[in-house]
């Protein structure tokens, strides 16, 4: 006869006994039961020849059609830059009328496939002088989506240093590249990005008090700044660091650019920023603040003989075809004699 000592009770306890209990007998079907199903749950899961021939090609099949979105981008590009829309009007007209599509849309697929040559030319070719890693050419964005997050970056440098750390990140995690994944590199390449500016800001700051010294003060340096600027604008600079982290939670981004731009306005001993329209424009172009106060930008297309007008970045839509470049500059000359008309 086996025998052990219950651990709670102290009680000594008959196996065998105890193995015969009806109890003891239903949980021994039980964990059989369950272990029968769980083996023919496996054995459904389980993908036969067929299926898993069937699967490969529609993987196959999504993997050709997620990376379309470079040829569509590379197509729409083309219609765009020679003009190919033009029966339609203009290339808004054309993505509406032809595809039912966008112009937003279609500026998206076209940055979506410049972005990926970008990160071709500087992640995945060969450069001795370069500082950056060099990545096989299939470690490269596979859709649309992934694309997009690196397209809030505004250069092709920073999307390719956004992009050499998302592929480092799921090299080291052994987990795959995801937007999701690319979408936090983004946002920590943007954190450093504004650190870097607070702290570059606060090293002019040190070296102007540095000029400031009695030392320089005897040449004929003209920078001059006190010790309580150069706390006071320290601790500006730490209030806006700390703002940023919050994602601009607890004071807004527009807020603090009015603020800046009021503060100009006192310096050059012009008050009245509290009568500024409540939008702001600093982080518009030139042209995109002179858009918006009611001018219009127009250039000279001497190839096609077309007047054209500016739209949004470096996109231009034609407004009239002239059968001479004469006509052209004729026109062209009587449209510049309106004060809301600018040469671009």
């Amino acid at each position: 006869m086996s025998e052990i000592i219950d651990g709670k009770t102290g009680e000594v306890i008959d196996i065998d006994e105890a193995l015969n209990s009806p109890e003891a007998r239903l949980g021994i079907i039980m964990h059989r039961q369950n272990e029968q199903a769980k083996k023919e749950l496996a054995e459904q899961d389980n993908l036969n020849p067929a299926e898993e021939e069937r699967l490969a090609e529609l993987e196959a099949e999504i993997a050709r059609n997620l990376k379309g979105f470079m040829a569509v981008g590379l197509a729409l590009m083309e219609i765009r830059e020679s003009r190919l829309y033009r029966q339609y009007g203009t290339f808004e007209d054309y993505c509406r009328e032809m595809w039912d599509m966008t112009f937003q849309r279609a500026d998206q697929l076209i940055n979506a496939k410049k972005a990926v040559d970008n990160l071709t030319k500087l992640v995945c070719k060969t450069d001795q002088n370069s500082t950056m890693v060099e990545f096989p050419e299939n470690l490269l964005p596979v859709n649309e989506r992934q694309v997009r997050e690196l397209l809030q970056l505004k250069t092709p440098e920073a999307q390719a240093a956004a992009w050499q750390e998302t592929v480092k990140q799921a090299q080291e995690s052994g987990n795959k590249i995801t937007a999701s994944l690319i979408k936090r590199m983004v946002k920590n390449h943007k954190t450093k990005a504004f650190n870097a500016g607070i702290d570059d800001a606060k090293a002019n700051i040190d070296k102007a008090t540095e000029q400031s010294s009695p030392e320089k003060k005897r040449t004929n340096e003209t920078t001059r700044e006190s010790e309580e600027f150069k706390k006071a604008f320290h601790a500006f600079m730490d209030t806006l660091s700390a703002e940023r982290i919050k994602n601009w939670r607890d004071t807004d981004r527009n807020t603090v650019l009015r603020t800046l731009v009021g503060i100009v306005d006192i310096v050059n001993d012009k008050p009245g920023a509290e009568k500024r329209p409540c939008g702001c424009a600093m982080h518009l172009s030139d042209r995109e603040k002179l858009k918006k106060a009611g001018f219009s930008i127009y250039r000279m297309n001497v190839k096609y003989r077309l007047i054209e007008r500016w739209y949004r970045e470096d996109q231009w839509e034609a407004i009239h075809e002239f059968p001479t470049p004469a006509a052209l500059k004729k026109a062209f000359e009587e449209l510049m004699e309106d004060p809301k008309a600018l040469k671009g």
